[in-house]
């Protein structure tokens, strides 16, 4: 039989009188006797909490002013048990830095050097674009102190920045710089400022690099690539480069006045260069040219940027520089470009000889223009000719060829005279020239050939395409370029990698014709004005009288009128067109040129009313009439040739003995059965002027016109020499140098 609850309840006091509990025990398992004390334990909770907190916001205070470590970049390079280690290092900047922009990411990287080695740090985006907008990057000199993290690989040891607030700048550009007007080794990590005028650009790897031209000299600036992001703006996650880069880069052309500070950095260890830290370094002034001028003007804006609509005529090339002539209504005069502005700017295929141009340059002494820019008004395509039409008389002018590559085969002082401004005499000094070249044989269609020859600055800028094109015996191509002599052999000189084209480009000059250039109006004015109208183009009615002297490429002829002489300059292209058995000394020529030095410098001649060449004896010539255009007959002794120099012989009338000395450009142009003659003895009439070399008389014909078979009639037989008319000398230009050729 079971108890009942009732009956449990009861025992137990009975069970305590037996054995009654000590205090503990009856604390902890009696509970019946009274009520237990409720404990909340949720405020423990709260409370352990808030020491867990404190706990981790004292060891985070403690870690973040714990020092990191400084080390020397001696000591972390190549140490691979720093690798992920954040240490301090700090030194100068000594190189550039530099941006990385790909894909819409950047990065930036600059090298400190502390005396044990050099470092290259870099900061990753985003931190890189908040740097680069805020313009918290050092900068070349400057003193930098950085937090950063190592990174350790096989031959590569580096930094990475973790946070701009652990990078301190301190500024090497804080101080004044010193003014400079030239550039030396020991300035290498100065502060300084150059002021002068821009005379050459080139844009490269790097950045832009100019050259300056100052009071003292020739200073190099660098403006580095980076300054394009320096100052950007940071708009949410975009970042927008520094539109001021862009304004900047515009304004430094040619020719324009700038004020540049930076620290000098040493390229390559021994070429000094001033580098600007900031856009703000750079000072360009606005280039405003004059108003339009004509060329006959030029003289009377000496130093001045002016601005000239005029035609392209012949170009050459002199120690860096291209020379054009360019022509307007009022006269010619050339232009002075750089090479790489000349490949800029005259694309042979489009906008060749004959192209009507906006010039703009600094007006120089000498009458030419160094050229800052130009600008299309009507351009002139250079024409597709077959070889056969190319001559001399295309020498300078620009053409198309085609045809098929044969022989392929590679090889690889400032002037003292003040020409008006810094810019021209930079154009008018530099030395220098081509490094390597790259020349091959082009066979048009019709298997007549000439000679291609390609600048190193030409053939290391054509495409890998254009490049296989001249470089391969059998292809076919299209090049553009401008007519050269070099020797007596003609060339095309491609002066652009844009002049390489493949055979089957469809020229634009297609079926044109060869350019005329414009014919001046010139004034008509006495002879005794002559020296009233420096740098003009005039024309001038004058007597013909003697031959002084041949050099550069001239004749220097006295010319007489009005009671006054003066000397004209006449170029030998020119003065071989003037027949001398018709048109001889004492011959009144219409004469059009422009003066310079007061003499004439003859570009063009009419023959208002000839006079022949009197046919003399050997016995009747003496020196008295040197410089006289007469004719000899007689025979041919002691021929001696030198190939592609000049032809030497005696002449033997039977009264007496005279030598003749004939160019090789006389003697070449002869027809075939006159140079028999020559060769074999037999007579012939030789009309020429009168020289006296070492001594000796001697007769030079100046034109193939000039030589003719023995029983030629000579249409001034019978004729005395003539008499000159007296006059006053104008000045005129010094002759020293005499050129035999």
């Amino acid at each position: 039989m079971s108890s009942s609850p009732g009956d449990e309840k009861k025992k137990v006091p009975e069970e305590l009188k037996k054995f009654p509990l000590v205090d503990i025990e009856y604390e902890l398992y009696y509970h019946g006797i009274k009520p237990m004390r409720v404990i909340d334990v949720s405020k423990l909770k709260v409370l352990s909490i808030a020491f867990v907190l404190i706990g981790l916001v004292t060891i985070y205070a403690l870690a973040t002013q714990a020092p990191v470590i400084k080390a020397s970049i001696n000591d972390l390079y190549g140490n691979y048990l720093l690798n992920y280690a954040t240490v301090v290092v700090e030194g100068n900047v000594t190189w550039i830095p530099t941006v990385n922009a790909q894909q819409g990411r950047y990065s930036v990287r600059f090298t400190v050097d502390d005396g044990t080695g050099q470092l290259n740090i870099y900061i990753y985006d985003p931190l890189a674009r908040q740097a680069l907008a805020s313009g918290k990057v050092p900068f070349l000199g400057d003193h930098v102190k950085a937090e950063v993290q190592i990174r350790v690989r096989e031959t590569y040891t580096y930094g990475i920045l973790q946070s701009l607030d652990t990078l301190k700048i301190e500024r090497a550009t804080s101080r004044e710089p010193r003014k400079v007007g030239y550039l030396s080794i020991d300035m290498d990590g100065e502060y300084v400022e150059a002021s002068g005028i821009i005379v050459s650009r080139r844009d490269v790897t790097t950045g832009i690099l100019l050259e300056l031209s100052t009071e003292e000299g020739t200073v190099t600036v660098l403006v580095p690539n980076i300054l394009r992001y320096l100052g950007g703006s940071l708009e949410g996650t975009m970042f927008k480069p520094n539109p001021r880069f862009d304004e900047i880069d515009k304004a430094l052309i040619v020719g324009a006045p700038v004020t540049v500070r930076g620290i000098v950095y040493l390229y390559r260890g021994v070429s000094p260069e001033i580098v600007p830290g900031s856009l703000d370094d750079i000072e360009v002034e606005a280039l405003a040219a004059n108003e339009t001028i004509t060329l006959d003007m030029l003289r009377s804006h000496v130093g001045d940027i002016v601005r000239v609509n005029a035609v392209l005529g012949a170009m050459s090339y002199n120690s860096g520089f291209y020379w054009i002539d360019i022509y307007d209504y009022t006269g010619k005069a050339q232009a002075i470009l750089s090479s790489s502005l000349t490949r800029q700017l005259i694309n042979p295929f489009y906008n060749g000889t004959g192209s009507n141009m906006t010039i703009i340059g600094q007006a120089c002494s000498d009458g030419t223009i160094a050229v800052i820019t130009m600008m299309q008004n009507s351009p002139y395509p250079s024409p597709v000719l077959p070889v056969s039409a190319i001559n001399e008389s295309l020498r300078g002018y620009t053409v198309v060829v085609k045809g098929t590559v044969v022989l392929s085969q590679q090889a690889g002082a400032p002037a003292t005279v003040d020409y008006g401004g810094s810019l021209c005499n930079y154009c008018h000094g530099v030395a220098g020239g081509a490094g390597g070249h790259h020349t091959f044989t082009l066979v048009d269609d019709n298997g007549d050939a000439i000679k291609v020859f390609m600048p190193s600055s030409t053939f290391s800028h054509l495409s890998p395409d254009a490049k296989n094109l001249v470089t391969t015996n059998g292809s076919k191509v299209a090049i553009a370029g401008y007519v050269d002599l070099y020797g007596s052999e003609l060339e095309i000189v491609v002066y652009t990698a844009d002049g390489v084209k493949p055979y089957s480009f469809q020229a634009p000059g297609e079926g044109k014709p060869v350019p005329t250039m414009p014919k001046p109006r010139p004034r008509t004015v006495p002879l005794s004005q002559l020296s009233n109208y420096e740098g003009s183009y005039v024309s001038v009615q004058a007597v013909l009288g003697e031959i002084e002297r041949y050099t550069g490429g001239k004749y220097y002829v006295k010319i007489y009128g009005d009671g006054a002489s003066a000397t004209a300059a006449i170029p030998g292209d020119v003065f071989k067109r003037l027949n001398p058995f018709t048109s001889a000394t004492g011959s009144r020529l219409l004469l059009i040129g422009k003066v310079e030095g007061g003499s004439l410098q003859v570009e063009d001649f009419e023959v208002i009313q000839g006079r022949p060449a009197p046919l003399l004896q050997v016995s009747d010539v003496s020196s008295s009439i040197e410089g006289y255009i007469v004719a000899l007959r007689g025979t041919p002794e002691s021929v001696t040739v030198r190939q592609n120099s000049y032809v030497l012989f005696t002449l033997n009338d039977g009264t007496g003995t005279i030598k003749v000395f004939m160019p090789w450009s006389v003697y070449s142009a002869l027809p075939d059965d006159v140079k028999q003659r020559i060769n074999n003895g037999q007579e012939i009439v030789v009309a020429g002027y009168i020289d006296v070399y070492g001594g000796q008389l001697e007769i030079i014909p100046y034109t193939p016109d000039g030589v003719k078979p023995g029983d030629y009639q000579v249409p001034g037989e019978g004729e005395g020499l003539p008499t000159l008319p007296p006059g006053l000398m104008v000045p005129g230009l010094m002759i020293s140098t005499v050129d035999r050729r």
